[in-house]
């Protein structure tokens, strides 16, 4: 009798501590990353990073999801109570996040990854009030090494093919080029907002003549590395051999 009475009273003290820890909410949430931007081209689709996922298991097949600039959005997705939660966005090099260069403290946040290599990102909620916590698994955006290459010739005479000068590039962070007549005249110059567009190859809104032109470019890649290339284009307005009527005659 005395052994049941006294697993009764134990149960019944048990019981409060019981319920009082059954009664801490949790905090649900489904944080992803949606990359916006890469390598310069903002995306018609937006890519969306699952939690614990990173940019380098996406398709790149338009364009690199790894070439820096890359504008990030970071979505906390909370279901839960908001009322008392406190958000920490947590930047670390460590694939553990245990120590961070920056925090950010917003329910949502954005951020552009501009220097070579990896950034793990995790998300850290806590409700202030009944002290649940919760821990994402951390995101992580890699940016690849920089790459700049010129094209040596293009051939602006309207039928669609090669009709611009591009160049070829990844994860630059800065740019500039310049297009010289054989004279050292500036005839046009382009900057990284529009590097994509590159030079259509007219002057004064008509097509230049056939022949060699020069180019200077300054650029800086995420890795630090500083470019600096001159180099000679050949322009190609017909391909046979005449010039375009609307052809510019320097």
């Amino acid at each position: 009798m005395c052994i049941r009475f006294l697993i009764a009273m134990l149960a019944a003290s048990l019981c409060p501590l019981w319920a009082a820890a059954q009664a801490v909410p949790s905090i649900d949430a489904a944080p992803v990353a949606v990359i916006t931007s890469s390598n310069n081209v903002m995306l018609e689709v937006p890519d969306t990073i699952q939690e614990g996922g990173s940019n380098t298991e996406l398709d790149n097949t338009v364009t690199s999801k790894t070439a820096a600039p890359i504008v990030v959005e970071f979505l906390s997705n909370v279901t839960s109570d908001k009322t008392n939660l406190r958000y920490e966005w947590a930047f670390s090099y460590d694939s553990q996040c245990e120590t961070s260069f920056l925090s950010r403290y917003d329910e949502d946040t954005d951020y552009t990854f501009t220097s070579a290599g990896t950034v793990y990102v995790q998300l850290r909620i806590s409700d202030e009030e009944s002290g649940a916590e919760f821990y994402s698994s951390p995101f992580s955006i890699t940016v690849s090494e920089s790459m700049l290459e010129l094209p040596n010739a293009f051939s602006p005479n309207g039928d669609g093919i090669n009709d611009r000068f591009v160049v070829k590039h990844q994860s630059l962070v800065s740019f500039r080029a310049y297009i010289f007549n054989r004279w050292g005249q500036e005839i046009y110059s382009w900057s990284l907002e529009n590097i994509d567009e590159g030079w259509d190859g007219t002057y004064k809104g008509r097509t230049v003549s056939n022949g060699v032109y020069f180019i200077v470019v300054e650029a800086m890649g995420a890795d630090g590395i500083e470019y600096k290339k001159k180099s000679s284009i050949n322009v190609l307005t017909s391909t046979n051999g005449n010039l375009n009527n609307s052809t510019f005659q320097e």
